[in-house]
C-alpha cells in the first residue's frame, strides 16, 4: 500500500514538473514557433536548399533566403546545440521581455546576414541560428547586469559579467583558430563565422538597455505602491510594494 502510494506520488511530481515546462513554452509562442520550423526544415531536403542563405540565389531575386537561412543546419550535432540554447534561453528571454526579445531577434536576424556578406564577401552561404543564440545571449546578460546594478545584486552583477565576458573569449577563440567550439564544423563541412556572433552580441547588448516604456511601467509601479521602506504611499492602486517586502 505503501510502496504504491509513493509510486503515485512520483508520478503526480513528473507529471507536475512537465506541466509545469509545457506551461512556460507555451508563454513563449515565439521562441516554439522557431524551434518547430527548425525541426521541420531539418526533416526536408527540399526545404533546406530553398531556404539556405545562398547569396547567388539571394542575388537573383530570393530575399526571403537572409531570414530563412537562420532555419537551417549543416547536420543534426550543428541543429541540436544550436536549438537547445534557443529554446533555453529564448524562452526565458521571451517570458521576461516579449517586446525586447522580438525586437532582438528582429534585429540580429536581418543584420547578422548582411553584415556577414559585407565582412566576408568571399562567403557563399549562411546556415544556423548560432548568431541569433548569440543575441539573445547577450540580450540576457546585459539585461540581468544593468537590473543588478540598479539593485545592487552584486553576485549578479560578477556571474553575468563573467559570462558576457567567456562569450567575448569564445568568440575570440573561434576568430583566431577558426574553428567552433562546441560543433565539429570539419566534420560538418562548414567554415565557422564567428563573425556572426559578434553581430548577433552587438544586437543584444543594444537591445538590452532600458526603454522608455520600461522606465515609466517602473515609475508608474512605484507611485501606486505602499512603500513600508519609504514611508509613504503612492496615488492609485494603494498596494504594498513588493519590492521592500521580506517574504
Amino acid at each position: 500500500m505503501i510502496t504504491k502510494m509513493v509510486a503515485n506520488l512520483s508520478v503526480t511530481k513528473a507529471n507536475g514538473r512537465a506541466t509545469g515546462w509545457l506551461s512556460r513554452w507555451l508563454e513563449a509562442p515565439v521562441t516554439v514557433g522557431v524551434s518547430l520550423l527548425c525541426v521541420v526544415v531539418a526533416l526536408s531536403p527540399t526545404l533546406t536548399t530553398w531556404l539556405e542563405c545562398d547569396w547567388p540565389s539571394v542575388m537573383a531575386g530570393q530575399p526571403w533566403r537572409i531570414v530563412t537561412g537562420h532555419l537551417v543546419h549543416w547536420n543534426i550535432e550543428h541543429l541540436g546545440w544550436d536549438l537547445l540554447v534557443f529554446a533555453v534561453l529564448g524562452t526565458i528571454c521571451e517570458r521576461k521581455g516579449k517586446l525586447r526579445f522580438v525586437v532582438t531577434l528582429c534585429a540580429a536576424t536581418l543584420l547578422i546576414p548582411v553584415a556577414t556578406l559585407f565582412l566576408l564577401p568571399q562567403l557563399v552561404s549562411y546556415r544556423g541560428l548560432s548568431g541569433l543564440d548569440t543575441a539573445i545571449f547577450a540580450l540576457l546578460a546585459a539585461t540581468v547586469i544593468g537590473e543588478s546594478w540598479q539593485r545592487r545584486e552584486w553576485h549578479l552583477l560578477v556571474l553575468f559579467s563573467g559570462l558576457m565576458a567567456a562569450l567575448a573569449a569564445k568568440t575570440g577563440l573561434e576568430l583566431l583558430t577558426g574553428a567552433t567550439l562546441f560543433v565539429d564544423s570539419t566534420n560538418a563541412g562548414f567554415e565557422p563565422v564567428p563573425q556572426a556572433h559578434i553581430v548577433g552580441g552587438l544586437c543584444g547588448t543594444v537591445c538590452s538597455f532600458q526603454w522608455p516604456e520600461a522606465e515609466r511601467s517602473a515609475k508608474d509601479h512605484k507611485a501606486e505602491c505602499y512603500c513600508p521602506a519609504e514611508g509613504r504611499v503612492g496615488g492609485g492602486g494603494g498596494g504594498i510594494c513588493q519590492d521592500h517586502v521580506d517574504l
